[in-house]
């Protein structure tokens, strides 16, 4: 580029000048040169501020609560699940990012994802990062110098790209590649710029492409296109280009798929949820001095929309104007209600009739709306229009996307409510001055500010027209559209088995059940096209139904998980959603300390019980029998619902069910995990003697081999192990390592993250509470319900096959859940003996067991089951994770596992010893 540069005019010196001192911008600089087009840096910075001051009224960045999770991709043959958490190098303290661009300088990546659920900051985090690379572009910039805009900037520099792909593919151009398109985005953006491609072999570029689930595509069409992108980023590094990309996304289905073609690694990096501390922090900080009230109804309410920033925002807003907000969509309508009140307050000229009759700017002055917020004005155009607007966008995107439209498109729309095209155009711009929709003047286009209100304004469409049938969700085996055996064998060693396709409804579901004047009856009509989005609607905060009909729901989503006509998918979401909802097989107790849930116990009767063989692992010689007198065993491993109730009653605090010294040490933070410790020096020393060889015995993904290079290239073995001591000191817990993860903590699946002394003292807990001895089995009672007194090598029967999709009878790799499962759910697996049927015995999570690790054979008084000594115990079963030898109900090839241990895939269930034995029935 020759042509010379013109100097920078009064206002650019001055916008300079405060971003090199360090000062805030004057927002009225920013005015004064938005009619500049972007020539120089500068130019493009003022249009980066322009964009990101527009939208800050509802896309604001707290960046406090800005926590990333970066998810490596461990390879398609990890078992334990494709993409792990990465700790930053340099972390806060909790192994998270708090900054993008901290994470995007730690990490050389050609491409990443963002991923997060609505309301999470993805855009804003996207903006934020175009405006801090722009500002860190002119913090050095020399303002005299006669260069092409980007030949002073330091090398290192990258100049962002920041594009919306819910524009993507145009319209007119449905063909157009992924990168002819960002090229002809650049160029009409840009116009007086170089091109894309000659500023990509000049200088660093950073493409932030925002919205990879939103394209315009029908949901078929995704997975071709996804692979699309996927080779541009494999062109561009091919030739040369000095160009990385960050995606946001949804969800991890299409996120994820950026990995799977091609030799390009894309790492995902995630939002967390805000804890506890974190939205105490900001109430506190921005809700006034009553803030507590604010933080005690949040606390209350379920779900999970308080976890998100942007809901936290409208929950805080809305407190301070209107009081406390029912649920989620009370906090959308107030800040519609809020938006207009600002308006009216500011400009009342423009917002009357036909947009809002007098009656109802009255309502709204005098603060009315607070009682009925969803009761939105249908007297005037604005909310009926932007009603209609909304309804057609969900229409257009075919449900969960949030979509702009062409400008000639809503005149059309508006044609039913406006009496003429003046007056659309009028409510469009008012609904703008409101920030209650955008337009992107580039391309003319509109859409709402974000998805979430979006989704509400077409949950008031539904709610007018019942029109319920794009909401049917296909569940029976001969109805869904790819089978579980086709779909499982079509996905690589590490992927989940995804859910079934979704209708892209949901969340305007919810919201119409929420405003429905008659929820029951819309609620009905709900269950009759998707039953676990019913029972999702029902227990939403601003949703009242009568008992009788929340126990049918219960009742209808027991039958569908137990169901052998619906599809796996079907029943897993079906228990899942019970888990919420509330399984009536989990009843909590009162008590006159604290309430807790007696496990449905199974007889096993008394005999003498063959243990061992002579035909598997050594481990399991000499086979020989054990008699056992009868005992009772829960029917299911312990769950999260039961859990909670010990830690509601603080016994993690309580040293009366922490029984011996060990115990004791571990629950107050002082006994060393010498265990795992161990285990990584040994592997350490492995690795040291025989990499290539441990490598192998370790089956290592390519990301494992790369981690164990850098172990022996980074320390020396005391080095090492001073590493792994710190990452393994001793530390209090006050719940299971997995408790977080949503992957593992639904109320239905079974607790996992629990370390031997955490299932005693849970044992000894509930003895208390229901005044009935309760245990861990030993190994050969556990053995014994599993095999039978005929030695099954399954709790079932003789054989399994893990790959007969169409009888699943237990929780295993061939699965490819990679998660555990809600208790109970594979009918086909339970035990057949006369007594009752004992469920999970093969697969889910390895089950903990009061039994040393010792040979066999077990003999009686041979002091395996003394609780008080030091040694690994024994569990049994295998986890969802396991190969299916390992759920061989005789199988001890786990080995080992010290009583510190707690991991993703190890639970316990618990026994009750009959009356013979001392204990009393109650």
């Amino acid at each position: 580029m020759t042509d010379p540069l013109p100097p920078l005019n009064n206002q650019q010196h001055a916008l300079l000048e405060q971003i090199q001192a360090g000062q805030d911008i004057d927002p009225a600089l920013i005015d004064a040169n938005k009619s500049q087009a972007p020539k120089q840096i500068i130019s493009l910075l003022i249009y980066c501020l322009k964009r990101f001051s527009h939208c800050c009224g509802h896309h604001q960045l707290h960046q406090k609560f800005v926590k990333l999770d970066l998810l490596t991709d461990h390879g398609k043959d990890h078992q334990s699940g494709r993409f792990q958490k990465t700790p930053s190098q340099h972390p806060n303290g909790d192994g998270r990012f708090d900054d993008l661009l901290t994470l995007l300088e730690e990490r050389d990546e050609k491409a990443m994802v963002l991923l997060g659920r609505p309301g999470c900051g993805k855009s804003t985090v996207l903006r934020h990062l175009e405006l801090q690379l722009c500002k860190t572009a002119l913090v050095n910039h020399d303002s005299n110098a006669d260069l092409p805009f980007y030949e002073d900037l330091a090398d290192d520099v990258e100049l962002p790209f920041y594009v919306e792909l819910n524009r993507y593919p145009s319209k007119d151009k449905p063909e157009q590649s992924p990168f002819e398109w960002l090229k002809s985005q650049w160029q009409a953006r840009y116009p007086l710029l170089p091109p894309l491609v000659e500023l990509m072999e000049q200088h660093p570029v950073l493409l932030l492409l925002d919205g990879l689930n939103e394209m315009r595509l029908k949901r078929e069409q995704f997975s071709a296109k996804i692979s699309e992108w996927k080779h541009l980023l494999i062109d561009i590094e091919e030739q040369g280009l000095n160009t990385r990309a960050v995606f946001s996304c949804r969800s991890l289905n299409y996120g994820g798929q950026l990995s799977e073609f091609g030799r390009l690694e894309v790492p995902q990096i995630q939002f967390a949820d805000l804890d506890a501390e974190a939205i105490q922090s900001f109430i506190e900080k921005n809700a006034g001095p009553d803030w507590q009230q604010l933080d005690q109804h949040l606390g209350k309410m379920p779900g999970l929309e308080t976890k998100t920033p942007y809901y936290l925002h409208l929950a805080v807003e809305h407190f301070k104007v209107a009081g406390l907000a029912a649920g989620p969509s009370a906090l959308i309508a107030g800040m519609i209600w809020l938006s207009i009140t600002r308006e009216i307050g500011k400009n009342p000229a423009a917002i009357q009739a036909p947009f809002l009759l007098e009656k109802e700017q009255q309502r709204i002055g005098q603060g009315l709306w607070k009682k009925t917020p969803h009761a939105l004005s249908i007297k005037g155009t604005l909310i009926p229009g932007l009603i209609q607007i909304a309804g057609e966008m969900q229409k257009s995107a075919e449900g969960n996307k949030q979509i702009s439209l062409e400008h000639d498109t809503l005149l059309a729309e508006l044609k039913s409510r406006c009496k003429d095209e003046t007056e659309s155009e009028a409510l469009l711009t008012l609904a703008a001055a409101m920030d209650l929709m955008e337009h992107d003047l580039e391309q003319d286009q509109w859409k709402f500010p974000h998805q979430l209100m979006q989704e509400y304004l077409a949950g008031h469409h539904l709610n007018q027209s019942q029109n319920f049938a794009a909401l049917e969700k296909p569940w029976q085996l001969d109805q869904v559209s790819e089978t579980l055996a086709h779909k499982i064998q079509s996905l690589d060693v590490a992927a989940p088995l995804p859910n079934l396709d979704a209708s892209g409804w949901e969340e305007t579901a919810l919201h119409c059940a929420a405003i429905a004047d008659d929820q029951p009856a819309v609620i009905e009509q709900i269950e009759h096209r998707d039953l676990v989005l019913a029972s999702r609607c029902a227990r939403q905060p601003e949703v009242t139904l009568p008992l009788a009909q929340t126990q049918q729901l219960q009742q209808r989503l027991l039958q569908r998980s137990h169901d052998p006509q619906a599809d796996l998918r079907a029943r897993i979401e079906a228990g899942l959603e019970l888990g919420f909802l509330g399984d009536p097989r989990f009843c909590p107790q009162p008590d006159k300390e604290h309430d807790f849930i007696l496990p449905p116990l199974v007889t096993v009767a008394e005999g003498r019980y063959p243990m061992g063989s002579d035909q598997h692992d050594e481990d399991e010689k000499p086979a020989h029998h054990v008699p056992l007198e009868s005992f009772s065993l829960g029917a299911f491993p312990i769950t999260n619902a039961e859990w909670q109730c010990f830690m509601q009653a603080k016994g993690y605090q309580d040293p009366r069910w922490w029984p011996t010294v060990a115990a004791q040490q571990w629950r107050e933070g002082t006994l060393e995990n010498s265990g795992s410790i161990e285990l990584r020096l040994n592997l350490y020393r492995a690795l040291k003697k025989d990499f290539e060889g441990t490598c192998k015995s370790y089956s290592a993904t390519e990301s494992a081999v790369h981690e164990y290079q850098r172990w022996l290239k980074t320390w020396t073995e005391s080095e090492f192990e001073q590493v792994i001591r710190k990452q393994f000191e001793p530390q209090i817990h006050r719940q299971p390592s997995e408790w977080d993860n949503p992957s593992f903590n639904n109320p239905a699946q079974p607790v996992v993250g629990v370390c031997w002394y955490e299932a005693l003292a849970y044992c000894l807990w509930l003895s208390h509470q229901a005044e009935r001895t309760f245990t861990l089995p030993s190994e050969a009672q556990w053995r014994a319900a599993a095999q039978g007194l005929t030695q099954r090598n399954f709790p079932w029967g003789a054989q399994f096959d893990p790959q007969d999709y169409s009888q699943p009878r237990a929780n295993t790799d061939a699965l490819h859940l990679r998660r555990t499962t809600p208790v109970g759910l594979l009918l086909e697996g339970a035990t057949a003996d006369k007594e009752g049927a004992l469920y999970d015995l093969a697969g889910n999570v390895w089950e903990w067991t009061t039994s040393l690790y010792q040979d066999y054979p077990i003999e009686k008084n041979d002091s395996r089951d003394d609780i008080n000594p030091a040694g690994p115990r024994v569990n049994c079963g295998g986890a969802w994770y396991s190969h299916s030898e390992n759920a061989r109900a005789g199988s001890r090839s786990a080995g080992p596992t010290r009583p510190s241990d707690r991991y993703d895939g190890i639970g316990f269930r618990v026994l009750s010893s009959p009356p013979s034995l001392g204990t009393e029935h109650r």
